[in-house]
């Protein structure tokens, strides 16, 4: 093989773009990303969804279904080939299925209280409201320097087909994937 160095820099969103090629998204010279399809044996790389004109974070392609998830600092798009079918915020990043109409919407949940929630079961409401006393001065006394909320992980699956979107809270994994082989598996880094 012939070792070759791309003029681009920040390589991204390497995946699959047919069965000789690669598509991946990198910085031009310009320090902007783009996407990129490379062919084995070849030594140029092609631009492609030239059509793209604002500046994107994340990409993801599925190349039987022609569906296309770009993401920006604020929000994701999908579309089908070059027709925008929606748009969302607080989504970074964006899965597409290798073969079905569904997409993947990684986001971020709602806040959460870094302490354990207060226990109600079987409590009067006199007890729930001083363990809640209780607990807001447990907060307010944390250091500064201590995050006093966690923002959970979700995940989205949105099917296309039927235009309904099935929201997954308190997700524990990142970096979420499909299972080509196995249809509708998946796998995250945990």
């Amino acid at each position: 093989y012939k070792e070759q160095t791309l003029s681009l820099t920040e390589l991204n969103d390497l995946q699959n773009f047919s069965e000789d090629t690669i598509l991946f998204t990198a910085k031009n010279s310009d320090g902007i990303r783009k996407a990129y399809t490379l062919t084995y044996g070849e030594t140029e790389v092609q631009p492609i969804f030239e059509f793209l004109q604002e500046p994107f974070t994340r990409i993801g392609y599925a190349p039987q279904t022609k569906i296309l998830g770009v993401s920006t600092k604020d929000q994701s798009k999908v579309y089908r080939e070059e027709k925008l079918l929606f748009s969302v915020k607080n989504a970074s990043r964006v899965v597409p299925h290798p073969f079905a109409d569904f997409v993947v919407l990684e986001a971020k949940g709602e806040p959460i209280s870094i302490l354990r929630p207060v226990e109600t079961i079987g409590k009067s409401e006199e007890e729930i409201e001083r363990a809640q006393r209780k607990q807001k001065k447990i907060e307010q006394d944390l250091p500064d320097w201590m995050d006093k909320t966690y923002t959970p992980n979700e995940i989205h699956v949105v099917d296309l087909t039927q235009n309904n979107r099935y929201r997954i809270p308190f997700f524990f994994g990142e970096d979420f994937e499909w299972y080509t082989d196995q249809g509708y598996y998946c796998s995250m880094t945990l």
